[in-house]
């Protein structure tokens, strides 16, 4: 009986112990996403031989948050391609910048938008969450 206390208590202070080593150990996901507003917006989406790619997110919402998981992914598989010296991943923040927002006529979130000299307008992306495809959308219209 004693020896099952013992057990459970070195379990228990196993657990206790472990949870926090996780927390220390987690890494964030390497990213190069441009977090956009209002001072820095127009230079990168509308600039000479600029290919932007814009989250238009806010934090509330869940699809938002994974998409922003989704954004890190491309930003990083895009700065080995071709186009990294003139492509930028970026983000908006709705909440912080509803300015933006309402210039770009944007009317829901996650809205995923791609400007280039060809296409200074935007192209909004409705294809599926995965970053090979957003590669290939990127390779597709740039």
């Amino acid at each position: 009986m004693r020896a099952r206390h013992l057990l459970f208590v070195f379990a228990l202070a196993l657990v206790l112990v472990s949870a926090p080593l996780q927390c220390v150990f987690a890494t964030k996901e390497a990213s190069r996403v441009v977090l956009l507003n209002s001072d820095n917006f127009d230079e990168f989406v509308h600039g000479p031989m600029r290919h932007t790619f814009v989250l238009y997110c806010v934090k509330w919402s869940r699809q938002c948050e994974d998409w922003r998981k989704t954004w890190d992914r491309l930003s990083m598989s895009q700065s080995s391609k071709e186009l990294r010296d003139v492509f930028t991943a970026a983000y908006v923040d709705g909440d912080k910048y509803p300015d933006i927002i309402k210039k770009m006529k944007v009317k829901g979130f996650p809205t995923a938008t791609f400007y280039t000299p060809i296409y200074p307008e935007g192209m909004e992306y409705s294809g599926v969450r995965e970053p090979f495809l957003l590669d290939s959308f990127v390779f597709q219209f740039s």
